[in-house]
């Protein structure tokens, strides 16, 4: 009997007319889900007994694809050279996709392809969805800026994918903070929604954080206080491979009750009023996250009055400070360097590279910080209130913690 079938289908390809031969061959455009069924007069030319649509695609550069063909019928791709059903196989695949779905990836050079859509078992009919989609995941299709206190409508598509959740559709948003912000994000979508928010300004910064159904019913929503800088918006999905519209938007409020955050206007001479003549300077690295300290003091105790330098004060003492900042406090290493001469490479100096205390920097705004310290080699430690000693950096420190 299967004889008899299988010969019947060689007959009808044999005999079937060019003009219903072309109605199971179509052009599908790049990055649409395009639905469509498998009818019997329209045959695979590559699985015996198997019933085939075709769709053909031009590309004008070299370019990765991935084709996706799902149905609830178990799938079998081909990916053919040229533009008709007899090209040459470059490529099949059964399962590669979600659940018995077919899935080609591959780079193509310029050219003409088609893709064979067809089944696993012999003779099934049935419903399917196929797309072409392309891997550019730099274009700016898949991504752009969204300003503060703005809604964009968009839609998933085929051809942006997720960077953090797999075998989904993802769309990118970037916007830039010049100061700290309480920022809600919202998504909102008929289909079940997912968000991140990423560092930076592309796809593949770290997860700050992440959603799926604190917005009303499935949609997603987060609020955060951030800090000055420029950040990404993933919205993606929580099903595989959907595609449909959503709503994204991004809301941010000046943070009047935020902590202060560290920036680059603290970069200036700080001091205690009641000790001049000795203070701090404070360079901030914001890129790093690091902050930089010279700490410009005295010697615990004052030298005999006989005790002379060629240079300067016999007491004075100088110390250096480094390490990380995270919001309104640095905490730093105190680094103390000895064994030079005045303005010479000889001889050389000498740093402990561990350090010797630390001192921890808590600023109160961009006038005011409080410098905690303790120094292990003399078991001592304290707190000097700090103020600026001038304010040319102040409109920047101001604008940068909180506009």
């Amino acid at each position: 009997m299967a004889k008899l079938v299988y010969s019947g289908l060689v007959l009808l390809v044999l005999l079937l007319p060019s003009d219903l031969r072309a109605a199971c061959l179509s052009s599908i455009p790049f990055n649409t889900v395009v639905t469509d069924s498998w009818e019997a007069n329209c045959p695979s030319e590559h699985r015996a007994d198997r019933y085939a649509k075709y769709y053909t695609f031009t590309l004008s550069s070299s370019q990765e694809v991935t084709i996706d063909l799902q149905s609830s019928t178990d799938t079998y791709l081909f990916l053919l050279s040229g533009s008709n059903q007899t090209g040459t196989i470059l490529e099949q695949d059964d399962d590669s996709g979600t659940n018995r779905n077919s899935r080609i990836v591959r780079t193509l050079s310029p050219g003409t392809y088609t893709a064979e859509v067809t089944t696993f078992a012999p003779l099934a009919t049935g419903e399917f969805t196929i797309s072409v989609n392309l891997n550019d995941q730099t274009s700016g299709i898949c991504s752009g800026p969204i300003e503060k206190n703005t809604s964009l409508s968009d839609a998933w598509r085929p051809g942006c994918l997720s960077e953090h959740r797999a075998d989904r559709y993802a769309r990118y948003y970037t916007f830039t903070l010049l100061g700290t912000h309480e920022v809600t994000i919202r998504l909102e979508s008929s289909v079940d929604t997912y968000l991140f928010l990423l560092e930076g300004s592309n796809r593949n910064g770290s997860v700050l954080a992440e959603d799926n159904d604190s917005g009303r019913y499935t949609d997603s929503r987060m609020v955060r206080t951030l800090p000055a800088g420029t950040y990404t918006i993933e919205a993606t999905t929580v099903p595989n491979q959907t595609i449909g519209a959503f709503l994204v938007s991004v809301s941010a409020s000046t943070c009047s009750d935020c902590p202060f955050q560290i920036n680059a206007g603290v970069n200036d001479a700080w001091f205690s009023a009641t000790t001049s003549g000795q203070g701090f300077t404070m360079i901030v690295f914001p890129e790093i996250k690091q902050m930089f300290v010279t700490w410009f003091t005295f010697d615990t105790e004052r030298p005999p009055e006989d005790v002379t330098a060629i240079l300067g004060d016999p007491g004075h003492r100088w110390l250096t400070a480094q390490g990380p900042y995270d919001g309104d406090t640095a905490t730093l290493t105190i680094y103390s360097t000895e064994g030079g001469v005045f303005d010479s490479a000889e001889p050389a100096t000498s740093t402990d590279q561990s350090g010797d205390g630390t001192l921890t920097l808590k600023f109160a705004d961009c006038t005011e910080a409080l410098a905690i310290y303790e120094i292990t080699s003399l078991n001592m430690s304290g707190e000097i209130p700090l103020e600026r000693i001038v304010h040319d950096n102040l409109p920047l420190c101001e604008v940068l913690s909180n506009p």
